[in-house]
């Protein structure tokens, strides 16, 4: 499990009000059978992550040996197990689907980037880092949780399809309920009835990792808090022979204990483990405890989740002798599962589809998505697929359904839950690059996104950043159309950069660059990967000699007008270390004395990269080119080389014309051995070509200038970070560091 499940394991449990929490009951009714002429057995499941993966191995041994089960009871990763095997799920097809499960893509609420709305896609290229905070009443406002839980509930939401008529919990297969954690009272909530999948998403929501969810008309959180091992609550509903399982994990030892968060950890767990002893000294003398074998396997580490089960069958093995006296003949076994009644799975035909909007501020926006549904036979990987398109625009708490009969219509209902933290966003980020020698450049960017503006999707975003480029952005972003294809835009920023003038490699002036612009453009978005927009921008430059030669222009000031023309394909899974898909990115400017131009020319500038991945690593080809086809000496072509990935080895933006070509391939490894404070740890080298002209008639081959480096990097809060050496043909060298993505927007 990456850095982010860990730290997010050991806030798990830091809530002191655990020790003054009150039961309270939801559904105070039996959930059993008390005509039975023998013993009503409950299993008993308590929480401990993905320690409770061996609950599944508990079951199977159960099954296997005819252990009749009339009741479940469960709390967190216990009430996920139980749930779906109450559910009607059975051990083996449970342990097959937690071994398809991929860890990394659930305790994510953002799908795929490749999947994304290209708008979402250019704020990773921006540089903003992932950490975002609400604006609400002109208050800053943080999310409940590191996660909604939004993939989570959905995988809940899929295995649960079988029984999505069921409201009552004693009428699924095997009678259910599960713990969970009134947040505002601080008292313990038995779930029996209402929504099973919510239900389980509420007992498993741990304090600080998942957003508290509203079940019931109560704001829940993880039952562990106030019941981790729920045997009384199988008592109440009418238990006569508990078979309990605990996986809680052991307390740290000394070693261990070297943070305050580990020592926050520790009391919290041993007050809870106070409480679950108490709990474990109820039983009698015909109730069973298991208790896996299971070391000090954490409680984070869901990847290998999967190789708990059979250290749970084994304790359930261990356990026969107390088991068997509760197996049943194969006759009544039988008769027993028959009684369970089976889950629904026959295909799910919908009639129509219809958008909750009691909790978006976006209706129609949402509509437009949803309308790819059409009803029918009803495909939930197309429905999953159609809410994380509405996921991607980046503004939803979590994107819900349900299946819903009314009178003889199947409806399916969506039900967006927008952000409890918006309207507005605010995110910031931080770019860097560094050559140990004299060149440096930063980047702090602070983004605020207002959206919800309109029923449609209108945004207004605000950026502001220092550093290499100081300035300020404002833009209005405008959907058009019921399906959001087609947008407007409008624009102004203020922009202030410093520029190197040289002559044969030589820095003979500074200057300060000030623009002023103002724009409007209208786009089109013909899938989820291509971006084409046309438009009009006009500026005012200034240009102040800083340091240099007084036979240089101390002041020098042009206004700029233009046809803008973009496209830009993206399908990327991530701008960090790609592995798949690919980018092209191209914009076009034809600066006119008729658009209030002083001068005319026509820039072109194009970006490609694409990974390729190979048994050795991933190579990222990737290929630039800023040209003025004409005006040779315009203001408005001006690029520069030099730095980490464009000519390493030469100073940060070190050469400076009005014509560039790079090409370069960058290959990176992840060293999955080597850690860095759990963080992974990757090694590279770059291969890179390139060179600036002032002319096209100066442009030669033969001019190139060859650089190459090594260097290893991590993911960091931040973004990207590179540290290496490279040497370049031209007898340039240095260290480099480098935060910040390497794939280029030229829009941004």
């Amino acid at each position: 499990m990456p850095k982010f499940a860990h730290i997010l394991c050991a806030l798990c449990y830091v809530l002191p009000f655990v020790l003054n929490a009150q039961p309270i009951a939801d559904g105070e009714h039996s959930h059993v059978d008390t005509t039975m002429s023998r013993p009503t057995v409950a299993v008993v499941l308590g929480g401990g992550g993905a320690r409770g993966a061996a609950h599944i191995g508990v079951l199977q041994v159960l099954e296997e040996h005819r252990i009749p089960v009339d009741l479940v009871t469960g709390t967190s990763m216990g009430a996920l197990v139980g749930g779906l095997y109450a559910a009607g799920h059975r051990p083996a097809d449970m342990q097959h689907l937690l071994a398809d499960i991929d860890w990394k893509h659930m305790f994510k609420d953002s799908p795929p980037r490749e999947t994304r709305h290209m708008r979402r896609k250019r704020e990773d290229i921006a540089n903003l880092g992932t950490a975002e905070l609400g604006v609400r009443d002109g208050k800053i406002v943080t999310p409940r949780g590191a996660l909604q839980g939004h993939r989570l509930l959905l995988w809940l939401r899929r295995q649960t399809l079988g029984v999505r008529d069921v409201e009552n919990f004693a009428e699924l297969p095997i009678p259910f309920a599960c713990v969970a954690t009134d947040i505002v009272s601080t008292e313990k909530a038995v779930l029996t009835q209402g929504d099973l999948a919510m239900s389980m998403r509420a007992s498993m929501a741990v304090p600080g990792v998942f957003a508290p969810i509203r079940v019931n008309g109560q704001l829940m959180v993880d039952g562990g808090v106030v019941d981790n091992v729920p045997i009384s609550v199988a008592r109440d509903l009418g238990a006569d022979r508990l078979i309990v399982v605990d996986v809680g994990a052991p307390l740290l030892t000394e070693e261990q204990l070297g943070s305050p968060m580990a020592i926050s950890l520790q009391m919290v767990s041993a007050l809870m483990k106070r409480e679950t002893d108490r709990s474990l000294a109820t039983l009698g003398s015909n109730d069973i405890l298991i208790r896996p074998a299971l070391g000090e396997f954490s409680s984070a580490d869901f990847d290998g989740s999967a190789s708990t089960v059979a250290v749970g069958r084994q304790a359930a093995l261990d356990a026969l002798p107390q088991l068997l006296p509760l197996a049943l003949n194969e006759t009544d076994w039988q008769a027993h599962l028959a009684a369970r009644g089976m889950p629904d799975h026959a295909a799910l035909q919908i009639n129509r589809v219809v958008v909750d909007d009691s909790r978006t501020r976006s209706s129609r926006h949402i509509a437009r998505t949803v309308s790819r549904i059409e009803p029918g036979a009803l495909s939930i990987d197309q429905l999953e697929d159609v809410l994380d398109q509405t996921m991607s625009e980046g503004g939803y708490e979590r994107v819900n359904y349900h299946l819903r009969r009314m009178g003889d219509e199947s409806i399916l209902s969506i039900e967006p839950v927008d952000k409890g933290w918006g309207p507005g966003y605010l995110r910031f980020g931080f770019a860097l690059g560094d050559d140990f020698a004299g060149g440096s450049a930063y980047q702090a960017t602070g983004d605020l996104r207002l959206t919800g503006l309109d029923e449609r999707g209108r945004e207004w975003r605000n950026r502001v950043q220092l550093g290499q480029r100081s300035g300020v952005l404002t833009e209005l972003y405008q959907p058009i159309g019921d399906d959001g294809r087609f947008y407007a835009l409008g624009s102004a920023d203020y922009e202030v950069t410093e520029q190197p003038f040289e002559v044969l490699d030589q820095s003979i002036a500074l200057f300060s660059s000030q623009v002023s612009r103002g724009g409007a453009e209208i786009g089109f978005y013909p899938n989820d990967h291509w971006q084409l927009s046309t438009g009009l921008q006009f500026g005012r430059h200034h240009l102040d000699r800083l340091i240099g030669s007084s036979d240089i222009a101390e002041h020098n000031s042009f206004s700029s007008g233009a046809w803008t023309f973009g496209a830009t394909y993206d399908t990327l899974d991530d701008v960090g270390f790609p592995t798949r898909g690919s980018r092209f990115d191209a914009a076009f400017r034809a600066f006119r004395p008729g658009l209030g131009s002083d001068e005319e020319a026509d820039v072109v500038r194009l970006r490609f990269d694409r990974p390729i991945d190979t048994r050795l690593g991933t190579l990222l080809i990737g290929a630039q080119a800023d040209w003025a086809l004409t005006g040779r000496d315009s203001g408005e072509a001006i690029t520069t080389l030099g730095g980490f990935g464009r000519l390493t080895g030469l100073r940060e933006n070190e050469r400076v014309g009005t014509r560039s070509v790079l090409a370069r391939v960058l290959g990176y490894r992840g060293l999955n051995e080597v850690r860095l404070a759990s963080v992974p740890l990757y090694a590279g080298f770059s291969l890179e070509a390139g060179q600036n002209w002032l002319s096209f008639e100066s442009a030669q081959v033969g001019d190139l200038d060859y650089s190459a480096s090594v260097f290893f990097a991590v993911r960091s809060p931040l973004g990207p970070l590179y540290l290496g050496y490279g040497r370049s043909t031209s007898g340039d060298s240095s260290a480099f560091l480098r935060i910040g993505t390497l794939i280029d927007d030229l829009r941004r």
